[in-house]
């Protein structure tokens, strides 16, 4: 088991995610369990209702206080070559690096099961990718696809990448996205976005890549 998404716990990874019947049993689900969306809830209040989900240890010590939530970015930072348009966001070769990536091998560490909450991307261009100074995505990106899979789930299956523009907005992180179903991630699984570009990037063109999750740590 690579990851526990809620849409196919509740039966609904198949259907569109528009769909009124998904619609329709999320809103009978948060009826009968009392579970939060997103939009309401703190990463670690939907870490606490979903903790039924994990290992019977993992819930036991997170309810005994040997295991604690923290809230957690992880990210990556990556140059897209001159003239490319498609880019791995997360790579199998990558080490932590300051700046660039505090993410090995694009895998979580071992015993540390994480909730992922938010994708957050952005971009900007400089000599140094760890010297960039990110903004929200101009329309390269925009008018490009994301995609994410998890081990062999895809949990962001190809959407436009329209949904992390936050221009104009004060209610959330720049290129910050939330407005999916939040999804355990097992330690030792590979993370693979991708990123598909409208056009080719021009020189020194960086994009910062960032999950932003609650994990457990020893307390």
């Amino acid at each position: 088991m690579n990851l526990i998404n809620t849409s196919e716990l509740l039966g609904l990874g198949n259907l569109p995610p528009d769909s009124l019947a998904k619609k329709e049993v999320r809103a009978a689900m948060r009826a009968k369990t009392g579970a939060i969306s997103t939009k309401s809830a703190t990463g670690k209040a939907m870490y606490e209702r979903l903790l039924y989900m994990l290992p019977a240890d993992i819930q036991a010590n997170v309810k005994n206080g040997r295991l604690q939530l923290v809230d957690e970015i992880l990210y990556s930072v990556k140059r897209v070559p001159e003239n490319f348009s498609d880019q791995e966001l997360m790579e199998s070769g990558d080490n932590k690096t300051y700046g660039l990536t505090n993410v090995d091998k694009r895998k979580i560490e071992a015993n540390k099961w994480t909730l992922l909450c938010g994708l957050q991307l952005l971009s900007g261009v400089a000599a140094k990718p760890e010297e960039t100074e990110f903004a929200v995505c101009d329309k390269k990106i925009l008018n490009g696809e994301f995609e994410l899979e998890v081990g062999n789930t895809v949990i962001v299956p190809n959407i436009s990448c329209t949904v992390f523009d936050t221009k104009g907005r004060t209610d959330v992180a720049k290129g910050l996205w939330t407005e999916f179903d939040p999804a355990f991630i097992t330690p030792n699984t590979e993370i693979k976005p991708r990123l598909k570009m409208s056009e080719p990037a021009p020189a020194n063109f960086n994009v910062y890549f960032a999950m932003h999750c609650v994990s457990v740590a020893k307390g």
